[in-house]
This record gives structure tokens, sequence and C-alpha cells, in this order.
């Protein structure tokens, strides 16, 4: 696993976790009539990991484009994640350095800012008065008129920025990101459905345990070879041991440093890495 004192975590998309678990489990590949299976099986053990080991649900981190939110008197409405919500950021991809931080508030906060401050956040100028299906729309409609996706952010950099969660996970921020942002979220919870280009940690150690735990799926339920079966279940219950383990060691340890440096976590907002995966282009 991860040693605290000399690493941090590592991310990689969710499509090349699976394509590396994959190679584990299957190296000679996965058949068509066995992916959806594979697929869930895989989906699965992830989610197990995250149930029962702490350091797998303090991490997360989900982005956010304007194709996902909709735009309303100035504030932007996407659906966030279930869990609890730790820090909401917006950015540019390739500018990840620049992070524009978000205040938690209350949603009569945002009600007030709302009714003093939306005439300076319509739609981007220039692409009319129509109602746009969500804040993609509107910025596509500018990109078409302007030959640009990056709308004037002078102002924005500047506006105080606030956020508010909704009783069924929605996150509104005030003010609307501009075109050609998004937004970053992290998190703590299971994430239950995964993106290809969703963030998961980047461990050879998960990698592996996940792979024993799909094969062993693999053989009881396909291939009906409940010996193996079996014997591939006691080889992914001790790994799954020791993942435990080694994330209590990991959290004992940390906990230590923070007790004796007197670290509040809590103000490290502006130390959260650039893990967007996008390219810039």
């Amino acid at each position: 696993m991860i040693n605290p004192e000399t690493e941090g975590y590592s991310y990689t998309t969710y499509s090349n976790f699976c394509a590396r678990v994959r190679r584990i489990a299957f190296p000679e590949s996965v058949g068509e009539r066995v992916k959806p299976a594979f697929d869930n099986f895989l989906n699965n053990a992830v989610i197990k990991a995250q149930r029962y080991i702490d350091c797998l649900r303090r991490i997360q981190v989900s982005f956010y484009d304007k194709s996902v939110m909709n735009d309303h008197c100035a504030i932007a409405t996407l659906l966030g994640p279930r869990g609890k919500v730790n820090v909401v950021y917006a950015f540019k991809p390739g500018d990840q350095c620049v992070k524009h931080f978000y205040k938690p508030v209350t949603p009569s906060h945002l009600a007030n800012w709302s009714a003093d401050n939306s005439c300076k956040w319509l739609d981007p100028p220039g692409v009319g008065t129509e109602v746009w299906d969500n804040s993609f729309a509107a910025c596509y409609a500018y990109e078409q008129q302007y030959g640009t996706a990056i709308e004037d952010d002078s102002c924005y950099k500047i506006e105080p920025k606030f956020c508010s969660r909704g009783q069924n996970s929605e996150i509104f921020l005030a003010p609307r990101p501009p075109c050609g942002y998004l937004v970053a979220v992290h998190w703590e919870g299971i994430r239950r459905n995964w993106s290809a280009t969703d963030a998961i940690p980047d461990d050879p150690d998960l990698i592996d345990w996940v792979a024993e735990q799909v094969l062993s799926e693999h053989e009881l339920r396909l291939n009906r070879d409940s010996a193996l079966a079996g014997a591939l279940k006691v080889n992914s219950a001790n790994k799954f041991g020791d993942m435990m383990y080694w994330c209590n060691e990991e959290r004992m340890i940390q906990m230590e440093v923070e007790r004796t440096h007197g670290i509040d976590t809590g103000n490290l907002n502006h130390m959260f890495l650039p893990i967007y995966p996008y390219s810039s282009e």
C-alpha cells in the first residue's frame, strides 16, 4: 500500500484501472459474452473495497463540465455525489494550478446573492435570449458565434464564490462557472457508478485484489468450479485483510503527524493535486 510519510495517493482513470485488472485476471482477454459479467464483478469489487476500507472512501474526486450543469439566475446547479463534500472549486483544463474555491453557505444565502447579482451573470454575451436546455448548449452557441469556448473570466476571478447543497445531493454554485471551466468536487463516500475518465487510486494492491476477486466470481458463477473459486476466495480474503490493516496503520500514522505538528487538514484546500485526467487540448 502507500506509505504516508513519503508518498501521496496517485490516481489513474477508471478505464485504465479496468484494463489493468483485466490483463491480470484474464491475460488472454475477455470474450464479448463474458464482458458484461466481468464489468459487474469488477464494479461490485470496487464498491466492496470502498465500503470496508476507509482510506478509499476519503479520497473521492469528481469532475463536472458545463454539459451537466444548468444555469438559472446566475447560479449553476449540478447533481453532486451522495457522500460528504469537502471542497468545491472551478478551474480551466491546462491551468490547474489556479483553482477558484467555492465557500460553503446556506441555500438562503445563495437566494439572497442571486437577487442582488443575477443580472451580472446571464448567459454568455451575444447568444440571445433563448432558453437553453443546459449550460453547455448556451456555451456552444457562444463558441459558434465567437469562435472560442473560453468566456471572459476577468470578473469571475475576483468575485466571491459560494456553494450550497440541496436535499437531493444537488450542488449550487454562485456565480456560475464561465464557459470553458470545469468543476472539481472532492468528497468522502462510496462511488457506485463510474465513467471511463473518473479518477480512482492507482494502487497496485487494490488492482491485484480486484483481479483476484473478479476471477473468483468468474470461476464460481460462470465456470461452476467451486473448488477453484474457494481457493481464490481464500487468497482474496487474505489480500483484502492486508489492505484493511495497512489502511488503519496509515491513518494512525497520519493522525499522529497531525496531532504532533498541529496540522488542520481543513485549511489545506489549496493543496489538492491537479489530478484531472484530460488533455488541455
